[in-house]
């Protein structure tokens, strides 16, 4: 028999896990959180015209060389799209002005 656990009761184990941790340094700092917004430079295969915002709406383990995996909605298509944190910066900004100057800077080149 499968014994389900409330939300409550997993966050309560899991800060009593992580207050006992004796190196504080092993906490990991995400680059971005649920709810937050987030700017592709990229449409498919093409570079946007402008950058196309999108809600992370999920964050998962990866496993390849340290990376975090990002579920996105986007507002335009109302579809999910993903990132991993190796991309931020790249093709995925946390800030809209961020995701302006690399275009500008694409469109420069």
């Amino acid at each position: 028999m499968v014994k389900v656990i409330e939300r409550t009761t997993m966050y309560s184990i899991a800060m009593r896990v992580c207050n006992n941790f004796a190196d504080k340094d092993l906490y990991i700092k995400l680059p971005c959180k649920v709810g937050d917004e987030v700017y592709f430079i990229k449409h498919f295969f093409n570079y946007a015209k402008q950058p196309l915002c999108g809600m992370v709406c999920m964050i998962r383990t990866f496993s390849r060389d340290g990376d975090w995996a990002f579920g996105v909605i986007m507002d335009n298509e109302n579809r999910e799209r993903k990132f991993t944190s190796s991309d931020i910066g790249k093709t995925v900004f946390l800030t809209r002005e961020d995701a302006e100057k690399k275009l500008e800077e694409l469109k420069n080149e």
